[in-house]
């Protein structure tokens, strides 16, 4: 993990367990991996006293990702 001034970066690369169809969904599932990360992390700092006031903010550099996440047709 990196901190640049106020915040920090954090940057992972491994093989994802599943095999996707698209770039799209292999953007979107790496996308829901670092959310489950994130919510990790925010309880592990929770548990050592440490409180997240900020929201985390996850960036996403795929258009179709980005059109999927917003469009609540796609969610159950």
């Amino acid at each position: 993990m990196f901190s640049f001034g106020s915040g920090a970066v954090s940057w992972s690369s491994k093989k994802q367990p599943t095999v996707t169809l698209s770039s799209m969904e292999a953007r979107y599932r790496g996308a829901t991996i670092t959310a489950c990360e994130v919510v990790w992390l925010q309880k592990l700092l929770s548990d050592l006293g440490q409180s997240m006031d900020a929201p985390i903010v996850i960036y996403c550099d795929n258009i179709s990702s980005i059109l999927l996440v917003n469009n609540l047709v796609y969610h159950a």
